[in-house]
């Protein structure tokens, strides 16, 4: 490489990429930024600083960055998945769709774009569109196995069960030590009542990745069901000490203690649950049940009615 009072445009973005790979962020802009300085209109300096400045988790300037590029060449469409995956990490998924859609209309035939514009999809709940999107991703890539993963997924909120099942399985031959559809052939078999298989796979996702915390929700829940709660408050710790800001398996935990008759312990769990998602209902109505149970009527009543104003028809 020449000395650096010599080197060019290319070289400094060059540098960056070297940089970027390394996962040295902030040194990668410098030389991404140095690249901009020798030639304003560089596109792929200021798309490769974008990509450093949302590693970074700085999103404004990273759509920044893709912006500058999109403004130099409004086509090029590499420029606009990028922008869309800044968008929709921010959650702005509106925009992240309208990202993906002119880049895939530009010609970027590209599996990712299609699998992340069905992520964004499927967080607002358009689960139709979403599937549709990832079997694009799919026919782009027969061996993308997220992308079967992510369908899983889908279909599993869907109540598809038995589709979603075939997902998971494309997904885990495709990838055998891919946790994440272990875990999804877990929670559909769970859903199918199918207790016994469902622990075989969160077992199998833990051996993959023992510090992912929800396989270890999906057991202690089957297990609850099948009646172990000693165990099944294992798999919930161990689930809270992974993450201790996941809400739900300090219901579960609630719900195993309550099943002990340990109900002063079971509270506890209720309130930590609502602390951290104070919108979700299960844990009020746990709550009010131990509440019924201790005789404190007037308490009971207003922790059911809040499960109640929150959703909850069990």
């Amino acid at each position: 490489m020449p000395a650096l009072g010599q080197m060019k445009a290319d070289d400094w973005n060059n540098k960056g990429k070297a940089l970027y790979n390394q996962g040295n962020y902030a040194e990668a802009i410098v030389a991404f930024d140095e690249a901009i300085s020798l030639d304003p209109d560089y596109t792929k300096a200021w798309v490769n600083k974008g990509n450093a400045l949302q590693a970074q988790g700085k999103y404004d300037q990273a759509i920044k960055a893709f912006d500058e590029a999109i403004g130099l060449d409004p086509e090029y469409a590499v420029a606009w998945y990028n922008k869309g995956n800044a968008l929709k990490d921010q959650e702005k998924y509106d925009k992240a769709i309208e990202a993906y859609d002119e880049a895939t209309r530009l010609g970027l035939d590209n599996a990712y774009a299609w699998n992340n514009k069905g992520l964004a999809l499927e967080a607002q709940g358009k689960y139709d569109e979403a599937i549709q999107a990832y079997n694009e991703a799919i026919g782009l890539d027969p061996n993308y196995s997220t992308a079967w993963s992510n369908k899983g997924d889908v279909l599993l909120k869907q109540g598809n069960y038995a589709d979603a099942i075939k997902c998971y399985d494309e997904a885990i031959r495709l990838d055998p030590n891919f946790p994440y559809p272990w875990n999804g052939k877990g929670n559909a078999l769970f859903n199918q009542g199918n207790y016994a298989d469902a622990i075989k796979c969160y077992d199998e996702a833990i051996r993959l990745d023992p510090n992912y915390a929800y396989p270890w929700y999906g057991k202690g829940n089957a297990l609850f069901n099948q009646g172990n709660y000693a165990d099944a408050i294992k798999c919930f710790d161990e689930a809270i000490r992974i993450d201790p800001n996941y809400a739900n398996p300090w219901t579960g935990k609630g719900n195993s203690l309550e099943n002990q008759g340990n109900y002063a312990d079971a509270i506890k769990c209720y309130d930590e649950a609502i602390r951290l998602d104070p919108n979700s209902a299960y844990p009020w109505y746990g709550k009010g049940f131990v509440l019924n149970e201790l005789g404190y009527s007037a308490e009971s009543e207003a922790a059911f009615n809040k499960a109640r104003e929150l959703g909850y028809n069990g």
